[in-house]
């Protein structure tokens, strides 16, 4: 990795609003792949406001691997595309993430936990916010040097 400055220490996502429409779109995209919410004549918290509620939810829950979406397409803008293939991501859902929700991801370097980790790749701590501040997301990423821009 070649700097002519300080290399960036952290990088943050643009809000992301959280809509029905970007819900049901991924819901579809998810349902289709797994089977999970299509089942005819029964509805998901994922795509339907009703179920939500009656589950004791306050709105739709965007799925897990939506949130997901949100933080590996910071990863894949902030250090390319050929990163993803290498890149190690350990994220722990701590809240759901709802309709409406405003999300960031953040991306801050932290030190690697041995030499050799910090020879070959970037060490980053991962934090997915909603606009009220809550943690959503959390975890720690590795990303190879060689797919660093």
């Amino acid at each position: 990795m070649t700097y002519s400055q300080t290399p960036p220490t952290s990088w943050t996502s643009q809000p992301i609003e959280i809509t029905a429409t970007r819900l049901r779109i991924f819901s579809a995209t998810m349902g289709a792949a797994t089977g999970y919410g299509t089942v005819p004549g029964r509805s998901s918290y994922h795509d339907d406001p009703e179920t939500a509620r009656s589950l004791g939810y306050r709105a739709t829950v965007a799925w897990g691997l939506h949130t997901y979406a949100l933080i590996v397409s910071l990863v894949e803008r902030t250090f390319g595309p050929t990163a993803l293939t290498a890149t190690t991501i350990d994220v722990e859902f701590v809240k759901p993430v709802y309709e409406g929700d405003v999300i960031v991801v953040n991306l801050d370097r932290t030190e690697p936990t041995d030499r050799t980790q910090a020879r070959e790749h970037v060490a980053l701590r991962v934090r997915a916010e909603n606009a009220a501040g809550n943690i959503v997301a959390r975890g720690h990423i590795t990303v190879p040097m060689t797919s660093t821009r």
